[in-house]
């Protein structure tokens, strides 16, 4: 793919979690429907594992990994939204600091990812350890 589409992906992305945070945060603050809040999760989930590995096709493992991680991590805040569990919260929280200390360690040496696209994947993880642990 060209640079211009992989940005816009990004920045789309970005948004997408910056609009799941702002509805999860006006759902537990305010009396705003849940109903919200479950759709653009499962949409979100939708779009990290099957949408995207199946149509963006992706040759980086740690790419994969990430977008799972991602599906795995909106499905769970979804369902957090209306259980709280705070073992699964707090279990979903460690893989993506797992993950974040495997990709610092273990990506960023070998030239696999641009530095954009690691300090994105980056921020993306840590925005949804947000969004877990205010759940």
């Amino acid at each position: 793919m060209t640079k211009y589409i992989e940005n816009n992906i990004r920045n789309y992305e970005l948004g997408l979690i910056i609009l799941c945070s702002v509805l999860l945060f006006f759902t537990i603050n305010a009396d705003f429907p849940h109903i919200f809040l479950t759709v653009t999760l499962s949409l979100s989930a939708f779009y990290f594992f099957p949408f995207k590995l199946l149509v963006i096709k992706n040759d980086i493992k740690a790419k994969m990994i990430s977008d799972l991680l991602m599906c795995w991590s909106f499905s769970i805040v979804s369902v957090l939204s209306y259980v709280p569990i705070n073992l699964l919260s707090f279990i979903f929280v460690l893989l993506n600091f797992i993950f974040m200390i495997y990709l610092y360690f273990f990506i960023s040496d070998k030239q696999i990812l641009t530095k954009g696209e690691y300090r994105v994947m980056i921020l993306f993880h840590f925005l949804v350890m947000g969004m877990l642990s205010v759940v």
